[in-house]
C-alpha cells in the first residue's frame, strides 16, 4: 500500500496485503489531477452553459406559449366575429346562400386556427418539459462536478459521468431549442390562421352588408315594379276599353266593307253584263255572247249597229235626216270617189236606197246596195254618164235600247268607275 507524501511522492510500505507496491518506482499524479480537475471544470462550464440554455429554452417556450395563447385568444375573437358574420348574413334576403357559405369556410379556417394553436400549446408544453428535464440534468452535472472537485481520486469517473451528463444536457438543451423553433413556427401558423380567419370574418361581415344592400335595392325595385304593374293595369284597362271600340268600330267597318263588297259584286255584274252587251271596235263582234238586242259601235264607219235576227244593222239611220243625194259623173274623180265606173261611194241603210243612170231609176237587180258604203252596178257605166243615189233615213221601233235602259247602263257604269272597278 502506498501513502502519498508532501512532495508528492509515495513510500511503499508492507502491511501484509496482496497489493503492496514495494519495491516498485513512485509514481507521479502530478498532470493526471491535474487534467482531471480541468475536465471537471470544463464539465462544470458545460454544465453552467447547458444550464443557461435550457433556462433560455423554457423562457422560449414560455413565450411560444404566451403567443400560442394569445393566438388561441385571437381564434376565439375571430370565431366569436364569425358567428356573429354568420346571424348578420342569415338576415341577408338576396345573397344568405353566397353568405352562409362563406361564414362556414370562416368557421372551418377558425377551428383549423384553434386547432394549430392547441398544437402549438402543446408543443410548448413539450419544450417546457424538455427544459425542465435539462435544467435538473444541468443541476446533476453541477454536483457531480462539486464532488469532482472534492474528491480528485474518484475524478476520472466523476468527470466520465459529468461529460456523459454534459453531453445528455447539450442534447437535450438542443431538442428543446429545436422544439422552442418548433413552438414558435407553430405559434407563427396560429397567428397567420388567426388573421386569415379575421379576414374571412371580415369578408363575410362585407358580404353580409352587400347582400343586405341588395336586398334593400331588390325591395326599392320590387316597390317601383309594383307602381309601374299599377300603372300599366290602368293603361290596360283603358287599352282595353278602346280595343272594344276598335273591336265594335271593325265589326260596323266589317259590315260596311260586306255591303261595299256586296255592291262591288252587283256592280262587277252589271259591268260584266254591260259589256257583254254594248261592244266598240273596228270589227263585227262574233261567238256565242253576242245575243239579240247587242250593240256594236263600228269605230271604221262610226255607226251604231244593233244585232238583230239577220244581223247587226244600224240602230239608228245613217243618212243624216230623212234623204240624202250623192251625184257622181262616171270616170271623174271627185271627193271620196276614185273615178270607177262599177263602184260610188255613199252613206245608206241597205235595202233604203235609190240609184238613178242618167236620170232613169234602176231596179234594185241592176245594183248591189248592202255594206251602206258602196254601191255597185251590175253593168259599167260609160264615161260622162250621171249617176246618182239617194239614200232614206230608217226608224226602228223594237229591239232597241231606250232612254231610260241606257240611263241605267250609263248610271251603273258611272257606280263602277266611283268604286275603281
Amino acid at each position: 500500500m502506498a501513502f502519498k507524501k508532501l512532495n508528492n511522492e509515495t513510500t511503499s510500505v508492507d502491511n501484509g496485503g496482496s497489493f503492496d507496491t514495494g519495491g516498485q518506482e513512485p509514481i507521479s499524479i502530478t498532470s493526471e489531477s491535474a487534467a482531471n480537475a480541468l475536465q471537471a471544470a470544463n464539465s462544470a462550464a458545460a454544465a453552467l452553459a447547458a444550464k443557461i440554455a435550457a433556462e433560455l429554452a423554457e423562457t422560449n417556450a414560455e413565450t411560444a406559449e404566451t403567443n400560442a395563447e394569445t393566438a388561441e385568444t385571437n381564434a376565439e375573437t375571430a370565431e366569436t366575429n364569425a358567428s356573429a358574420s354568420a346571424v348578420a348574413a342569415e338576415a341577408s334576403k338576396v345573397a344568405a346562400a353566397s353568405s352562409v357559405i362563406t361564414i362556414q369556410n370562416t368557421v372551418t379556417a377558425t377551428a383549423a386556427s384553434a386547432a394549430a394553436a392547441a398544437a402549438s400549446a402543446t408543443a410548448a408544453q413539450t419544450a417546457e418539459t424538455n427544459a425542465e428535464t435539462a435544467e435538473t440534468n444541468a443541476e446533476t452535472s453541477e454536483t457531480n462536478a462539486s464532488n469532482s472537485a472534492s474528491a480528485a481520486a474518484n475524478s476520472a469517473t466523476a468527470a466520465a459521468n459529468s461529460a456523459s451528463a454534459a453531453a445528455s444536457s447539450a442534447t437535450a438543451s438542443e431538442t428543446s431549442k429545436l422544439a422552442s423553433v418548433a413552438a414558435k413556427t407553430a405559434a407563427e401558423t396560429a397567428e397567420t390562421n388567426a388573421e386569415t380567419a379575421e379576414t374571412n370574418a371580415e369578408t363575410a361581415e362585407t358580404n353580409a352588408a352587400a347582400s343586405a344592400s341588395s336586398a334593400s335595392t331588390s325591395e326599392n325595385n320590387a316597390a317601383t315594379s309594383a307602381a309601374t304593374s299599377s300603372a300599366q293595369a290602368v293603361i290596360s284597362t283603358t287599352k282595353a276599353g278602346e280595343a272594344a271600340t276598335s273591336a265594335s268600330n271593325a265589326a260596323t267597318s266589317a259590315t260596311s266593307a260586306a255591303s261595299s263588297a256586296s255592291i262591288a259584286q252587283t256592280a262587277t255584274t252589271v259591268a260584266a253584263q254591260f259589256l257583254d252587251t254594248y261592244f266598240v271596235s273596228a270589227s263585227q263582234p262574233t261567238g256565242s255572247n253576242v245575243t239579240l238586242g247587242d250593240l256594236w259601235f263600228d269605230t271604221t264607219n262610226n255607226t251604231m249597229k244593233v244585232y238583230g235576227a239577220s244581223g247587226f244593222q244600224n240602230a239608228g239611220s245613217s243618212v243624216n235626216g230623212t234623204t240624202e243625194r250623192k251625184d257622181y259623173i262616171a270616170g271623174t274623180p271627185s271627193s271620196g270617189y276614185s273615178g270607177s265606173l262599177t263602184t260610188f261611194p255613199a252613206v245608206y241603210d241597205p235595202t233604203y236606197v235609190d240609184v238613178y243612170f242618167n236620170g232613169v231609176k234602176l231596179a234594185t237587180s241592176d245594183f248591189t246596195a248592202t255594206d251602206g258604203a258602196n254601191v255597185v252596178l251590175s253593168a259599167a257605166a260609160t264615161s260622162s254618164d250621171i249617176i246618182s243615189i239617194i239614200s232614206y233615213g230608217t226608224f226602228l221601233l223594237a229591239d232597241h235600247y231606250n232612254k231610260t235602259i241606257v240611263d241605267s247602263l250609263i248610271d251603273d257604269v258611272e257606280t263602277l268607275a266611283l268604286a275603281g272597278i
